[in-house]
């Protein structure tokens, strides 16, 4: 009766007796989509850890990047000053 249970509404009439047969097994596809599911979930976490190391690496390499730059800009600012100062009279 569990099977007659899931049809359509427009399948329930009671008349007549219905034979059924188990095409698949309902158990067993779950079971699997389970599985499976916790597998991909497994991927997608180890995914993000992947990416998110990689986002660091970037952003490490931009800062010192920046860094760099900003300590050249500093020491040609320095540089100016002390051998072209335009204030010094």
């Amino acid at each position: 009766m569990e099977v007659l249970s899931r049809l359509p509404e427009e399948w329930k009439a009671p008349e007549g007796r219905w034979l059924t047969l188990e095409l698949k097994n309902e158990a067993a596809v779950n079971a699997a989509l389970e599985n499976k599911f916790a597998g991909f979930m497994d991927d997608e976490k180890k995914q993000t850890a992947r990416v998110a190391a990689h986002a660091k690496k970037i952003r490490t390499v931009i800062i010192v990047t920046c860094l760099g730059v900003f300590i050249v800009c500093l020491a040609a600012l320095i540089y100016l000053l002390i051998h072209r100062n335009p204030f010094r009279q």
